[in-house]
């Protein structure tokens, strides 16, 4: 009626010799050349705002995509640096037709626009409640 003590002795002493086996071994430790430091970490107070939204600032993009760092975007620069809607509105930005917009001519472009389409919706609500 005892049979399962002798058993689970007998199963033990088989597995016994293969624990040994089935140990893996350690990683080879990577080369000294390999390893670089990692970047010290700001404080979260300083990246507050990054922590939530990966994303690039427009700033950080008008930087980038000014190849020149003349604060003069072209067209071309505009395409390349990946701000299509600057690129797709570019001649209503540049005003003057100079064949370049500067961030205080993008900031009006898209002022201009807001005031816009708040007027259309306030036109919109008045036509509603009239």
């Amino acid at each position: 009626m005892r049979p399962y003590p002798a058993l689970l002795a007998f199963g033990l002493t088989l597995c016994v010799p293969l624990v040994p086996a089935l140990a893996q071994t350690a990683p080879a430790a990577p080369a000294a050349a390999a390893v670089t430091p990692a970047a010290p970490t700001p404080p979260m107070h300083a990246t507050h705002h990054r922590a939530h939204h990966p994303r690039m600032s427009f700033a950080e993009r008008f930087k980038r995509a000014n190849t020149t760092g003349d604060g003069h975007l072209t067209r071309a620069q505009a395409k390349a640096g990946h701000m299509p809607a600057i690129a797709r509105h570019f001649d209503r930005i540049d005003t003057q037709h100079r064949g370049y917009v500067t961030m205080a001519d993008i900031k009006s472009y898209y002022k201009e626009m807001r005031a816009k389409r708040h007027a259309a919706y306030e036109a919109r609500r008045k036509a509603g409640q009239g």
